[in-house]
C-alpha cells in the first residue's frame, strides 16, 4: 500500500513539471501580448492627443 502511494506520487512529478512549463509559456506569451497592447494604447493615445490639439 505504501509503495503504491509512493509510486503514484512519483508519477505525478513529471506531469506537474510539464504543466508548470506549459503555464510558464502561457504567461510569457500573455506578457508579450500585454506589452504589445500597451504600446498600441500609447500610440493611439498620442494620436488622439494630437488630433485634439
Amino acid at each position: 500500500m505504501l509503495l503504491n502511494e509512493f509510486l503514484k506520487e512519483h508519477r505525478r512529478v513529471p506531469e506537474q513539471a510539464a504543466t508548470t512549463i506549459k503555464l510558464e509559456s502561457t504567461v510569457a506569451k500573455q506578457n508579450e501580448m500585454i506589452a504589445k497592447q500597451q504600446k498600441q494604447i500609447e500610440a493611439l493615445t498620442a494620436t488622439a492627443q494630437k488630433a485634439s490639439d
